[in-house]
């Protein structure tokens, strides 16, 4: 069996290319998700049909504007603790969904200037997992990386 090695460079350029998605899907199940598109008939959804019927007067009058707020000083407003960031329901999360938040923020923090060669390392380990197929390891791998992007 040949183990295919995946250099930092190839990632690179599967990334800005957009191919990844692709190989860590398959092509079968991109075939299943075309096919099923093609196969279902189109139904106007309920919504749809909404905008296209005249709009009725509402038989409410529209409620009033709520009061301006008034401004607080610095003394009088009450402390409010910073919010933390949330982390994302990963269990829950598929594969790309995971591989796309993992993208998002790894273009937030460089874009920021953050170190993140430690979230990319174990983004490489997770594709050559991926291609080994080894699904575990490359769940464990993204999951990781995404872990590592939020603490940074």
């Amino acid at each position: 069996m040949v183990r295919i090695r995946v250099h930092r460079q190839v990632v690179g350029m599967l990334l800005a290319g957009g191919l990844l998605v692709g190989l860590l899907t398959g092509c079968g199940s991109l075939r299943r998700a075309v096919r099923g598109s093609r196969s279902a008939p189109a139904q106007p959804s309920p919504t749809a049909a909404a905008d296209d019927s005249p709009a009725a007067p509402s038989p409410q009058p529209p409620s009033p504007a709520p009061p301006e707020a008034t401004a607080t000083t610095g003394a009088d407003a009450p402390a409010e603790p910073e919010a933390a960031p949330t982390l994302p329901p990963l269990e829950t999360m598929t594969f790309i969904e995971r591989n796309t938040l993992y993208l998002e923020i790894l273009a937030e923090k460089q874009a920021d200037g953050a170190d993140t060669t430690e979230a990319e390392e174990l983004y490489i380990q997770s594709v050559e997992a991926t291609l080994d197929g080894d699904t575990t390891a490359a769940d464990t791998y993204l999951n990781e990386a995404i872990l590592a992007l939020l603490e940074n």
